[in-house]
């Protein structure tokens, strides 16, 4: 009788959707995956990004040059569980509103971020905390 109870309570339960989670700044370090399945990292492409995500749900993007930041993108974003293709539990997906994939969210500790594409080809994203 415990052990339905207990497997009813996690059915029902939704997914880590705790945004306060996501706000602040984070610093690209790598990106894997895809259709031919390569890394690369920020050293040796020599790019610097950053995104911030403000509470105001804005999530901005940037690329750092020799002549300082640049916005690549900003739009605002949500998080909600969804059925990805990695579970048939609702797991937190990112919706940044003009980007055409969604984004399952990874926690690796407090500082550490994966976005992963929802595909199976899809891209892996990691970023780490700027503190």
């Amino acid at each position: 009788m415990i052990a339905i109870v207990l497997l009813c309570l996690s059915i029902t339960q939704n997914p880590d959707t705790d945004e306060a989670r996501l706000f602040g700044e984070w610093r690209w370090i790598n990106v894997s995956g895809g259709f031919l399945g390569i890394t690369k990292t920020a050293e040796e492409t020599g790019i610097r990004r950053r995104v911030v995500f403000s509470k105001d749900h804005v999530a901005s993007f940037y690329t750092t040059t020799a002549s300082g930041d640049s916005l690549t993108f900003r739009n605002t974003f949500f998080i909600q569980p969804e059925i990805t293709f990695l579970s048939a539990n609702p797991k937190p997906v990112l919706i940044i509103q003009g980007m055409n994939k969604k984004q399952i969210i990874v926690w690796s500790g407090l500082d550490t971020l994966t976005l992963r594409e929802n595909s199976p080809d899809g891209r892996l994203f990691q970023y780490v905390r700027i503190k």
